[in-house]
């Protein structure tokens, strides 16, 4: 019968070596973990706020540099008439603190592998991002009819007091964009014999008109090319464009384009 024979050293042995092996394990790994390069505060860096107080953001700055290793770098007019921070008593998370002190501005910062932490004043360009859309482009569209419900085609569409606009399809449609309009942007839709109409788009993106026919006009003397007749008493086809139009035309606008729906029965 084999006797299994055990030693109480060599169990010990083992144990410690099995120790020393776990202990190497972890203290590389910290050692590691430490080198590793971070883009903020440590997470046990907390600031002990002694007492309530309202304090400038230099001075948080300094209290974040008394009680950690970081270091402030920052243009010296930076902060020049900035609000000043209001604090509780307590203990506080650095970074907490930092986002606190910066948050009634614009500002960005960035921290190095030697723990000093870079602040300036976010870019123009960076600004705007969040204010884009007071630049945003819009696209305004609708149907011009006269009061018995048909389209108008060649209507002027102007943006007034722009030289901005477009005309009015066959179908009495018209699609014209604009950018930075506001609640007091207007348009102001023309066409012969009938009233001029001013339209405040406001935040709609479809404006339909119906123009009222403005029979006011019917006794204006025109020229026809071979004498002079009211607007009444004209028999052939009249087209007529008046000094404003022609100042409100859009850029580019062609003669043609001009006339375009001018014409009785055109």
């Amino acid at each position: 019968m084999k006797k299994k024979i055990t030693n109480p050293l060599l169990f010990k042995k083992r144990s410690l070596l099995t120790l020393i092996m776990k202990t190497f394990f972890f203290l590389l790994s910290m050692s590691v973990f430490s080198l590793s390069p971070k883009n903020g505060f440590s997470q046990n860096a907390k600031i002990e706020i002694k007492a309530n107080q309202v304090i400038s953001v230099d001075e948080v700055f300094k209290m974040i540099k008394d009680q950690t290793d970081y270091r402030f770098i920052y243009r010296a007019d930076l902060f020049e008439n900035y609000p000043k921070v209001s604090l509780k008593k307590g203990v506080v998370k650095a970074k907490d603190l930092l986002q606190k002190a910066l948050s009634q501005g614009q500002f960005e910062y960035q921290f190095s592998k030697e723990k000093d932490i870079l602040i300036k004043a976010k870019s123009s360009e960076v600004t705007a991002d969040k204010h884009s859309t007071s630049a945003q482009q819009y696209t305004i569209t609708g149907v011009v009819l006269d009061d018995k419900g048909m389209p108008l085609p060649g209507v002027n569409v102007i943006l007034k007091g722009k030289n901005k606009g477009a005309f009015t399809d066959f179908d009495g449609k018209y699609s014209i964009k604009l950018k930075n309009i506001d609640k007091n942007t207007m348009l102001t839709f023309s066409y012969v014999g009938f009233k001029i109409q001013e339209v405040v788009i406001g935040n709609k993106t479809v404006v339909d008109v119906i123009m009222v026919a403005d029979f006011s006009g019917l006794n204006e003397v025109v020229v026809i090319g071979y004498g002079t007749s009211t607007v009444k008493d004209a028999t052939g086809v009249i087209s007529r464009i008046s000094a404003k139009e022609i100042d409100d035309a859009p850029a580019g606008a062609s003669v043609e384009g001009l006339l375009q729906g001018k014409a009785s029965g055109g």
